[in-house]
């Protein structure tokens, strides 16, 4: 099994722990957990493109970084502040899809939509201009859903179909050096 796809279920059972303690576990299970999510969907960014033979995204990287930034934040900062490093993030995302210049496939615009949702989740919590209820798992679930799907749909969107060479005939075999 791929390095990058072991990763990715280590990621899923800490963002299962992360969402069960944003609901209704442990603040320090939450705490404990946050920080973990984006450096391990980092590692799936890396070692997929190693695994595939090609570089990493700059612009996903940076945007993983700064969902970091955000989860740190989100611990003891200001929440406003961890709305804006979001949004940030979300700009890098779509930096490197247009820097793609090609779509990076279904996967990964339904994990964006679901990152900007969490925002909006985010901020109406934050703000309460309709008193909102919105849980506190609305938010996390989408976030952690939807950075997944971004960066897995990413990584099978650079692997591609491999290339199998075409077979030599048995004279050209012989004629080439």
């Amino acid at each position: 099994m791929p390095t990058s796809r072991v990763i990715v279920i280590l990621y899923a059972f800490a963002a299962t722990a992360h969402v069960m303690a944003t609901a209704a576990g442990p603040a320090s299970l939450a705490w404990a957990t946050a920080p973990l999510l984006m450096p391990l969907l980092v590692g799936v960014v890396i070692f997929g493109a190693t695994e595939t033979g090609q570089r990493p995204t700059r612009w996903l990287l940076a945007g993983l970084f700064l969902a970091t930034a955000a989860d740190v934040t989100s611990l003891a900062g200001p929440a406003a502040v961890r709305l804006i490093v979001l949004v940030a993030s979300l700009a890098c995302y779509a930096i490197a899809a247009v820097t793609a210049r090609r779509w990076a496939g279904l996967e990964w615009g339904l994990g964006f939509v679901l990152l900007m949702l969490s925002g909006a989740l985010l901020a109406a919590r934050l703000s309460d201009p309709l008193s909102l209820s919105v849980p506190a798992v609305l938010p996390t679930l989408a976030y952690v859903v939807g950075q997944v799907l971004v960066v897995t749909g990413w990584t099978r969107r650079s692997m591609g179909t491999p290339r199998v060479p075409r077979p030599r005939t048995p004279i050209g075999a012989f004629t080439r050096r």
